[in-house]
C-alpha cells in the first residue's frame, strides 16, 4: 500500500490553490499571498522541482525492491516444492532399501 501511495504521489506542487477562511477580508489576503508567491517563484519552484527528482528515485527504489522481494518469494516457494519433493524421494528410497536389505537377509539365510 505505502508504494502504490508512493507511485501515485511523488510529485510535489509548489503552487496549491489559495484560500482563506475571513469572509471580507479574504480577497486581499489570497492576492497578497497571489503577489508574495510571484515574488519567491524563483526560489521555491527549484525546491520543489529537486524534491519531485528525489521522490521519483525513491519510487523507482522502493518498485524495484518489491520486485526483488516478489521474486524472492516466489523462489523461496519453488524451493520449498522442490526441498518437499526430494524428501518424498528420500522417503521412498529409504523404504526400497529397506526392503532390499530385508530380501538381501533372507536370500543370505537360505544359502
Amino acid at each position: 500500500d505505502a508504494v502504490d501511495m508512493l507511485n501515485d504521489n511523488y510529485v510535489l506542487s509548489a503552487w496549491r490553490p489559495l484560500y482563506s477562511k475571513i469572509p471580507v477580508l479574504g480577497k486581499i489576503i489570497i492576492f497578497f499571498q497571489s503577489l508574495f508567491r510571484k515574488m519567491i517563484k524563483f526560489y521555491i519552484e527549484p525546491i520543489t522541482e529537486d524534491q519531485t527528482d528525489l521522490n521519483r528515485n525513491v519510487v523507482i527504489f522502493s518498485n524495484q525492491v518489491m520486485n526483488y522481494i516478489d521474486e524472492q518469494k516466489k523462489k523461496e516457494q519453488l524451493y520449498a516444492e522442490e526441498l518437499a519433493e526430494m524428501k518424498n524421494t528420500i522417503s521412498q528410497l529409504a523404504e526400497e532399501n529397506k526392503q532390499l536389505k530385508e530380501e538381501l537377509e533372507e536370500l543370505q539365510k537360505h544359502k
